[in-house]
């Protein structure tokens, strides 16, 4: 990337940005009412989101997804709130009376290194994580180079037939740039929308919003929430962070039911980015009817299910239409009519749920999961397991708002029950499945901690922290996650920079001055943004672009085997058309049995080369090698061969 090409993205990204948090901020005030709280800020986190959501996704699906068109659609979204939503009253102003020690600001300045670290790692370690390199990347990069969602990057639909919202929203990230650059922020990302909605609930139900960010940082240092999701784009962040909003929005519609759009807009990008989505959204949604003082229900599902339904539907209706069923790779079959085309093997085939494990007296997978819940979630399990307790204590004291955050987190806890691979014989795809415990996790963990007396919530809070921030115990979970030297100084130096502009800001504020003019903001920012691409470009192998242009076709097609990291073949810029061979479990067709129907494939689809590597998991067919007549061009990655067939 040149330093013009970067300045211009910079630019963009920056205007971008600025309409964007604008014209939430706008929205927001009009739904809250002027001045700064919690609540105008969840709002306004979540309005933000719902509108890049749809941007892209409106976008995506008539083949326009250019970064040239998404800023014109963020700038006419701006202009349109301006010219509709009226400016709020500002709230008279409140005096307060000064305090010399106040529980939030030691919760910040634990929180910040933690920010500060999962930023610098999201920028600058190589991912490593399985699903992000083998379809997660690459279906956002290959969506992106086509500019629709409408295809299926690896050329084999179950690759692509879940919900891709969270891609998309990666996507938004790569689209200035068309490269990774800033793609692994998703996560991290929305653990701040997460930890916005979580404030902003202990204040709804009437506690301190210290509570709620203590709650939040709790959440965010367990070892399988930081390790598990910084540095990558696994979707459960963005899934926890739609269900902690349509939670918040929710409970807020007890005093307007114009919240429950946006509540349903929330879970609708919950419900997007995972295939798990339709459990969700019906459990949501049903406790979201009958919680304690809902009196209309069957008005309050339609009104949440609209916006769900218009978010999710997108991908289940591209299904439909090109795959021959909403819900690939399963199918429907009425009375001997095919109603809807299945796959040729549905991805949860010897995968079962944790439930029929319990059935099945599986005890040997039930104490794993019990193990791997220990581990990954530390003395935070502690406040899990005391969350029903704290139920029934809320239920006695008619603390009715409580009961409904906590009944919403074990509801939830019945949908991991039933989530394919939570009951998985394999050990891989079991500890996998574990970090679908997040989805409900931060919920009952904020209620436990709403009401905590002093003593055991700082126990649990220290306990907590110093479990959590020991990274250096799990090198085995995620090994890109080690703290070098050059991460740690590159974290000090964040954290001086906040707290320097932190600093700039009250001596502006006490100055008596009003707000920086937007105009300085972008002076600032672009060169800044500028900077940060031109020294964050990924080191990534160009040795398949290289070998393409040996070979005399720049712009061929290559064939990858069983190569795990689609992203290296697809270099940081998604330039490398592929399709997938030879993966998948017996029965499913893209799994090739034996050395003749993998070399003919080959051979039908012409391509300039061929990958060759191992991924450690899906087999080759028995006794294939290479045939004579490739070429040997080299290797790259882990191990992965390049061939000229």
């Amino acid at each position: 990337m040149s330093a013009g090409m970067a300045l211009l993205a910079a630019a963009g990204s920056v205007v971008a940005l600025l309409a964007l948090w604008w014209s939430s901020w706008r929205i927001a005030g009009a739904l809250c009412g002027g001045g700064v709280s919690a609540l105008r800020v969840a709002a306004a986190t979540y309005a933000g989101v719902v509108q890049v959501a749809v941007i892209v996704e409106v976008l995506g699906g008539f083949a326009l997804l250019d970064w040239p068109l998404v800023l014109l659609l963020h700038l006419a979204t701006a202009a349109l709130v301006r010219w509709r939503v009226p400016r709020p009253a500002q709230p008279a102003a409140e005096s307060r009376a000064p305090r010399a020690w106040h529980p939030g600001a030691l919760i910040a300045a634990v929180a910040l290194p933690l920010a500060a670290l999962a930023l610098v790692q999201s920028l600058t370690s190589p991912a490593s994580d399985f699903d992000t390199l083998r379809y997660h990347l690459v279906n956002a990069g290959l969506w992106l180079d086509g500019h629709s969602i409408l295809q299926f990057p690896t050329g084999f639909p179950s690759d692509a037939a879940a919900p891709g919202l969270g891609e998309l929203l990666a996507g938004w990230l790569m689209l200035p740039t068309h490269s990774t650059e800033l793609a692994f922020l998703l996560p991290s990302l929305f653990m701040g929308v997460t930890a916005v909605a979580l404030v902003a609930i202990a204040v709804e139900l009437g506690y301190p919003a210290w509570r709620g960010g203590l709650a939040a940082l709790l959440f965010a240092v367990v070892p399988l929430c930081y390790l598990g999701e910084t540095d990558s784009l696994v979707m459960d962040m963005v899934v926890v962070a739609g269900i902690a909003g349509g939670a918040l929005f929710a409970l807020r519609a007890a005093r307007g039911r114009r919240w429950l759009v946006l509540a349903g807009a929330c879970l609708g990008v919950a419900c997007a980015a995972k295939g798990s989505g339709p459990v969700i959204g019906v459990l949501v949604i049903g406790w979201a009817s009958v919680f304690p003082g809902r009196r209309h229900p069957l008005r309050t599902a339609v009104t949440m299910a609209i916006p769900v339904f218009l978010l999710a539907g997108v991908w289940y209706l591209r299904n439909w239409v090109e795959l021959g069923s909403p819900v690939f790779p399963y199918g429907l079959t009425l009375a001997g009519h095919v109603i809807w085309t299945s796959g040729p093997d549905p991805l949860t085939r010897g995968d079962p749920t944790f439930l029929a494990a319990l059935l099945e007296h599986r005890w040997v997978t039930v104490h794993q999961v019990g193990a791997y819940l220990l581990d990954l979630l530390g003395p935070v399990l502690v406040a899990l397991v005391a969350a029903p307790a704290v139920l029934v204590w809320a239920a006695r004291r008619r603390n009715g708002p409580l009961v409904s955050l906590l009944s919403l987190g074990l509801i939830l806890v019945v949908g991991y029950l039933i989530t394919p691979y939570t009951g998985s014989p394999v050990d891989q795809n079991l500890g996998s499945a574990t970090r679908f415990v997040l989805w409900w996790t931060d919920l009952l963990l904020l209620g436990v901690v709403l009401v905590l007396p002093w003593r055991p919530l700082a126990l649990l809070g220290i306990a907590g922290v110093l479990f959590g921030g020991d990274l250096a115990l799990y090198p085995n979970f995620h090994p890109a996650l080690i703290v070098t030297a050059k991460v740690a100084w590159l974290t000090v130096a964040l954290m001086i920079a906040v707290v320097v502009v932190w600093a700039l800001a009250v001596w502006w504020r006490r100055r008596g001055r009003g707000q920086p003019h937007v105009l300085w903001l972008a002076v600032v920012a672009v060169p800044a943004l500028a900077v940060l691409l031109l020294c964050l470009q990924r080191p990534a192998s160009d040795a398949v672009t290289v070998a393409l242009q040996r070979v005399g076709h720049p712009d061929g097609l290559v064939v990858v085997i069983h190569d795990a990291d689609l992203a290296d073949v697809e270099g940081s810029y998604f330039s490398v058309p592929i399709r997938y061979a030879a993966a998948g479990s017996p029965g499913d067709l893209r799994a090739f049995t034996t050395a003749g129907q993998l070399n003919g494939f080959v051979q039908s689809v012409h391509p300039a080369l061929v990958v060759v590597g191992d991924d450690g998991i899906e087999a080759l067919p028995p006794h294939w090698v290479p045939p004579a007549g490739w070429r040997y061009l080299g290797s790259f990655a882990r191990d992965s061969r390049i061939y000229e067939p």
